[in-house]
């Protein structure tokens, strides 16, 4: 999500159809993303050091030794070579320090029991709505000198 965009915002750019290859299409944002499958949920990363450190093994960012494991010829008969910087393929996990959030589909957000799950196991984390509504948002302990 870019910076300068509220979740809200982004929600509703991404809900917008495409022009790809002379179709309107879904953006490619909603396939990993709560918004076309409400029973679905999104991790919402900090963009910090240790996550670029990680992106910078990403072939759809110019890495030339796992350049392979991308279909170029793919990319560029489909119309996606112009937008790559909006797709990743990092094939590890994102570690648990860079999450800062959970963003829950609609089906989702009322079932209380699937946000208990969540809270549990990711307390630090804040879980947010399609429509940008925060629905919970962790105590952060913060450290202090001891008396």
């Amino acid at each position: 999500m870019p910076k300068n965009q509220t979740m809200k915002e982004y929600y509703e750019f991404c809900k917008e159809k495409e022009l790809l290859a002379g179709f309107k299409v879904n953006r490619m944002e909603t396939i990993k993303l709560p918004i076309l499958s409400p029973l679905s949920v999104g991790i919402i990363v900090n963009n910090d050091d240790h996550l670029q450190e990680l992106l910078s093994y990403d072939p759809y960012r110019g890495n030339l030794e796992v350049q392979e494991i991308v279909n170029q010829q793919e990319l560029e008969d489909t119309g996606l070579y112009s937008k790559k910087e909006r797709l990743s393929a990092v094939l590890i996990g994102v570690p648990s320090n860079c999450i800062s959030g959970i963003w829950v589909g609609d089906k989702i957000k009322i079932d209380k029991e699937k946000i208990e799950q969540l809270k549990s196991l990711f307390s630090k984390s804040y879980i947010v709505t399609n429509d940008g509504s925060i629905i919970y948002m962790p105590i952060i302990e913060k450290a202090g000198p001891e008396l």
